[in-house]
């Protein structure tokens, strides 16, 4: 079929596009490949590689909310998509691959999604670290108020207050606290829950 083989071919050819702007460090870029490869994805798996793809740029290009989103919601369709497959292997039987090809199959999703998992908990992680060294860059600004008589010029370089020395020991002690604040309430929580 023509108009098959002209989609593969284009698919296959942003697919090299992708993975070139990603070797080259331009993720903006290859985030727009991808995004658009969501959109004309032959298959729901390809689809869902795309998604992961897209989240995988979005971190490495320190958007880590949207990273953390977009990767979540990529481990809930597999997830989703696991239990179609495993329901619909059970039904037909014994199903098409071999236990050996089954398995190896199974293997590689959870090694995937054990990868994908860290790395939402990365971003989660400089989400927490982010907010904090806001904070403290603008505690030591003066809780971010600007002189009005200050120029462009020295409003930039007041913007770029190094995060260093007391303002890194006081943002870890800030992230700690506030890590230890929510083990404390997720334990009392599940205290009453059970």
């Amino acid at each position: 079929n023509p108009a098959s083989a002209f989609a593969h071919t284009t698919l296959t050819l942003f697919l090299k596009q992708a993975q070139i702007y990603f070797n080259k460090e331009e993720y903006s870029n290859a985030l727009l490949i991808v995004n658009y490869q969501q959109h004309c994805s032959p298959t729901d798996e390809v689809k869902r590689f795309n998604v992961r793809d897209g989240g995988i740029c979005l971190f490495l290009l320190k958007r880590y909310n949207e990273s953390a989103e977009t990767l979540s919601g990529y481990l809930a369709e597999c997830l989703a998509a696991e239990t179609a497959e495993d329901e619909s292997e059970k039904d037909k039987g014994k199903g098409k691959a071999s236990p050996q090809a089954h398995a190896a199959k199974k293997l590689a999703a959870a090694k995937d999604r054990a990868q994908v998992s860290a790395m939402i908990e990365t971003a989660q992680t400089q989400v927490k670290r982010l907010a904090v060294e806001k904070m403290v860059n603008q505690a030591v600004r003066g809780n971010g108020e600007e002189d009005e008589h200050m120029t462009d010029k020295s409003k930039k370089k007041n913007d770029q207050v190094p995060f260093e020395g007391d303002s890194f020991r006081i943002a870890d002690e800030v992230s700690r606290r506030s890590t230890d604040e929510d083990d404390a309430s997720d334990d009392e929580s599940f205290g009453e829950s059970n």
